[in-house]
């Protein structure tokens, strides 16, 4: 990946604008649920309920810092996410799921690429999805790999038919 620079190369990030609301949400959940492990009596029950949670609350936040960092760049070969290189030529498959179609933003299309070399996972959260979603599409296209009704409605959805 690193010596294809040309015009075709594309590079995605989660802007930290999409990511406030899950920090939000993991620092309330610590906020509430880890303090009182520190001042009230450890029995299994508190253990279980306040340490399961806090635990939960943690990964959250984990997982938004690791969507902050995180690096999708996508170019003629192939697309990579973090160390994970998955080549048009070796995708396997590809599955899209639209979520929250109610709301006013549309909601949100998550994706799935497989292939030989691994699995990349994607949303719609991602700065120039469409874009990136075209890319995909047109390449499992190329490649003769069929859409479940699913993931043909996730694309018609994002304006990608065929």
């Amino acid at each position: 990946m690193s010596g294809d620079s040309g015009p075709l190369a594309t590079v995605h990030r989660w802007p930290l604008r999409v990511l406030v609301g899950d920090y939000l949400r993991a620092g309330a959940g610590l906020a509430v649920c880890f303090p009182p492990l520190l001042f009230v009596e450890w029995t299994l029950p508190v253990v279980v309920i306040l340490g399961g949670l806090s635990s939960l609350f943690a990964w959250l936040g984990l997982r938004a810092v690791a969507r902050q960092r995180a690096v999708v760049r996508a170019d003629s070969r192939g697309i990579s996410r973090g160390g994970r290189h998955l080549a048009w030529s070796n995708m396997t498959r590809v599955t899209a799921r639209r979520f929250g179609a109610r709301r006013r933003d549309g909601g949100t299309v998550e994706m799935t690429l497989l292939g030989t070399q691994g699995r990349i996972a994607l949303d719609s959260d991602i700065s120039d999805f469409v874009a990136l979603a075209g890319r995909i599409f047109a390449n499992a296209r190329e490649a003769g790999i069929p859409f479940d009704p699913k993931t043909r409605e996730a694309f018609a959805a994002i304006g990608l038919r065929g």
